[in-house]
């Protein structure tokens, strides 16, 4: 995976993932989600795959181990509303955006999202 390859090189390195819900659901809600990890984190997060392969408790035992560490994480949800008034690329844009506001700055971003979001 990517982030190996970050890691081998320094292991101190944070990375932010971030991931969107919702994206092709016009009904709404749509979410979006980031973490910033590095890699004394992996041991928590070897379960992480893609989130619609993982059974909802799965989903949840990662999230407990998440909420429980020193994490950082960040979820943003914006309702049908919100995919009216922006249409649903741009409302995937601004979650994705939104999300990675509340998270410290980077050193590496990884996102899985289509959008660009204007982080450098």
């Amino acid at each position: 995976m990517i982030e190996d390859k970050i890691w081998s090189s320094n292991p101190s390195t944070y990375i932010i993932g971030s991931d969107e819900v919702g994206r092709g659901s016009f009904a709404g809600p749509i979410g979006a989600a980031s973490v910033r990890i590095n890699y004394e984190h992996i041991d928590l997060l070897l379960d992480v795959k893609d989130s619609k392969k993982l059974s909802p408790k799965k989903r949840n035992q990662i999230f407990e181990l998440v909420h429980e560490s020193e994490i950082e994480y960040s979820y943003v949800e914006r309702d049908n509303e919100f995919i009216d008034l922006y249409g649903i690329k741009l409302a995937n844009e601004k979650v994705l955006e939104l999300s990675l506001i509340h998270i410290s700055e980077p050193t590496r971003l990884l996102s899985s999202a289509e959008a660009r979001i204007g982080v450098k």
